[in-house]
């Protein structure tokens, strides 16, 4: 029997800092939750306190380095920008919520954006508990649409049988000094505590969290795949995962074996296409077979990048890698050298996407910026001028 951040009731409550506590979950949430925005192309992402203010920076960051994070708190029993937050007239801006049951506070920041001169395009959220039912005027991309039921307090049956309220929420907390708000862990069987990540190598790592609705579930669809032999090649290859989401690339890894689990590398690499994937990174030690092993099984450009391993040290894979027979093609990086093959998808995706080239372009000029500043340190260290 909790009491909601609406005000109403319900007999369920999702914790989203279950979920938050866990960064390496939680930006495969906010990267879907980025990818459902992206078309509306914001300027600026706006969250209200508190899970709203987490998620709002990292959706920012997974749009792109020109767009800025935001908050609004309460003020006077209203929603307020404080803190120096400015909005530009007609800045078009998204709304990003954890929970949504009525929408109250949702509403509240849409209307403080407009308030404040700016445009609010979208909203997107992990859960919607009112199973699509609210309507906020602009479009809302929800990651996971359920119907709960809550009630108004006067209506309430869970109060009719006498069951305890309990609040979790923050909203006029009142504190004693000292008191702990750590969030209590539910374990009772029922619980709607988020599961706990499971040890040991996880052999499939999507960025698309797998409960999402079909709108942001398409949206958020990988566009490059990063495969490799074995889950001891991770390090060597999350490089590659890494530069293409900083462009803001859709981006999964994968552990498929050429020798172990062949069916199944082979009918990824069939069905890869159809799903909306553009490329693929393969990464393999020794024999190295696994990124001539998906070519020979999809139109799509696939990319090798030979790992370094046993008494060759990588020049094996590198032979087996680059010397494929003529009519299947794979392009090859250096030894080692997942992260150029991560910017070798991306300048193949940027040939047909504005906004890849865009990033790509952004990221050039920071590597020359970044030159430059090392060619003035050491002018000045190495032979300073008398």
């Amino acid at each position: 029997h909790f009491l909601l951040t609406s005000g109403r009731h319900s007999d369920l409550y999702l914790e989203k800092f279950r979920l938050l506590e866990r960064p390496h979950l939680a930006q495969r949430f906010t990267q879907a939750m980025a990818e459902a925005l992206r078309p509306y192309e914001p300027r600026a992402v706006v969250g209200p306190m508190t899970g709203g203010i987490l998620l709002a920076y990292d959706v920012a960051r997974w749009l792109g380095p020109e767009v800025r994070s935001l908050f609004t708190e309460r003020e006077a029993g209203r929603m307020a920008f404080r803190r120096g937050f400015r909005l530009a007239p007609g800045e078009r801006v998204a709304v990003v919520e954890d929970i949504i049951t009525s929408g109250g506070s949702v509403a509240e920041v849409i209307q403080a954006v407009r308030e404040a001169g700016a445009e609010p395009v979208a909203v997107s959220c992990l859960v919607d508990r009112s199973g699509g039912q609210v309507d906020l005027g602009i479009p809302l991309h929800a990651l996971l649409t359920m119907k709960v039921e809550s009630y108004a307090p006067a209506d309430c049956p869970l109060c009719r049988q006498g069951i305890p309220l309990e609040k979790r929420g923050s909203r006029d907390l009142k504190r004693k000094p000292g008191a702990d708000l750590s969030p209590r862990v539910q374990s009772e069987p029922g619980s709607d505590a988020l599961p706990r990540q499971q040890s040991g190598p996880q052999p499939t790592m999507a960025v698309q969290p797998s409960n999402v609705s079909s709108s942001a579930a398409s949206a958020a669809r990988p566009r490059v795949v990063v495969v490799m032999g074995s889950d001891s090649d991770l390090e060597v290859m999350r490089p590659a995962a890494e530069i293409l989401a900083e462009l803001g690339i859709p981006v999964q890894m994968r552990v498929l074996s050429a020798h172990r689990t062949p069916e199944d590398a082979a009918a990824f690499a069939r069905q890869a296409a159809g799903e909306g994937v553009q490329a693929l990174i393969a990464g393999a030690g020794g024999a190295a077979h696994l990124a001539g092993f998906l070519a020979a099984h999809t139109w799509l450009p696939v990319i090798g990048v030979p790992v370094q391993s046993g008494p060759l040290a990588g020049l094996d894979a590198l032979y087996s890698t680059v010397q494929m027979p003529p009519g299947v093609p794979v392009a090859t990086v250096g030894i080692n050298n997942a992260r150029n093959a991560g910017l070798l998808a991306a300048q193949i995706l940027a040939v047909s996407n504005g906004k890849v080239r865009a990033a790509l372009e952004a990221f050039r000029q920071r590597q020359a910026a970044g030159v430059r500043a090392k060619d003035e340190r050491v002018r000045q260290e190495a032979f300073p001028t008398q």
